[in-house]
């Protein structure tokens, strides 16, 4: 039996996941090298237009062929974690300010007093 991790396996990894309502799971597999990915989306409150909402796109995790089960879960986890990090980073305020950004770039540091 081969034990690598195919896209057929992922997808039915993928199948089998829940989180919170809004919330999507997805994978993909490249064309042209075979390199299989997996990435999150969800329906969120806009951080800067009250009462609106946006869809958030996470960050694209690499799946190995040599990924076990047990490893594609933990990567899951852990975009349901990134994501809930960013989230909170971005509605994290003092003062009314955002001081968590979590799309600061260097260009943008002189806005921070450096």
């Amino acid at each position: 039996m081969d034990a690598r991790m195919s896209e057929h396996k992922l997808r039915h990894i993928v199948e089998g996941i829940t989180y919170k309502t809004g919330w999507r799971l997805n994978c993909d597999c490249c064309s042209l090298t075979g390199q299989l990915t997996i990435q999150w989306d969800w329906d969120a409150p806009d951080a800067e237009a009250v009462g609106e909402t946006c869809v958030v796109t996470g960050r694209r995790y690499i799946i190995e062929k040599y990924f076990t089960e047990g490893d594609v879960l933990r990567t899951i986890f852990d975009g349901i974690r990134a994501g809930e990090m960013h989230e909170a980073h971005e509605f994290f305020r003092y003062d009314g300010n955002k001081i968590l950004d979590p799309h600061w770039e260097p260009s943008r540091w002189s806005l921070y007093g450096n």
